[in-house]
């Protein structure tokens, strides 16, 4: 219906805003009377247009009942008032939906509050775990510094053992 009867004038209206408010040599009461004067122009075009949307309607809602449709049902009214003509069993129905619903959340509360404690116990246990392996990680360090000393310790007995070989032992007296 909009792109049929009113798409064209509102987008002419918007160019002419447009224009109107880019031109900077007005000043503000010239703007405000050339505004006005636009939504009155724009007032009184919509004026027809709506009449002849409400012409179609009709013409389109006659046609559509010729076919057995009828969506301009003029004589509906409403029936019912809400919960003030609400039956009681409905309302018991309604009011049982209610608590499980309230049940539900609570549920899914108490679910999500034991999971993010999991989340924590097993945050504070994996803390725990990568301190203790950097600690053993230092201690390999500390003990590795020391294998460079026993290190040159068997060097020097290699050699003291090779010199014994090659020159013999020498006895004193």
């Amino acid at each position: 219906m909009y792109e049929l009867f009113v798409a064209k004038d509102f987008k002419e209206f918007q160019k002419k805003m447009h224009k109107v408010a880019g031109d900077g040599n007005v000043s503000s009461e010239e703007y405000a009377n050339a505004t006005a004067n636009l939504i009155a122009e724009f007032s009184s075009r919509m004026k027809g247009k709506i009449g002849e949307m409400q012409q179609f309607f009709k013409n389109w809602n006659e046609m559509s009942s010729n076919l057995g449709y009828n969506f301009l049902n003029e004589q509906r009214q409403a029936v019912e008032k809400g919960f003030a003509r609400m039956s009681q069993d409905s309302a018991d129905e309604l009011n049982g939906q209610f608590r499980l619903q309230t049940q539900l959340s609570a549920e899914i509360k108490n679910a999500a509050l034991q999971t993010a404690n999991y989340l924590k116990e097993m945050y504070q246990s994996m803390q725990l775990s990568s301190a203790r392996q950097l600690q053993y990680l230092a201690g390999i360090e500390t003990n590795t510094y020391k294998l460079h000393k026993i290190e040159t310790d068997i060097a020097g007995v290699k050699t003291i053992l090779g010199n014994i070989d090659t020159k013999g032992i020498k006895m004193r007296t």
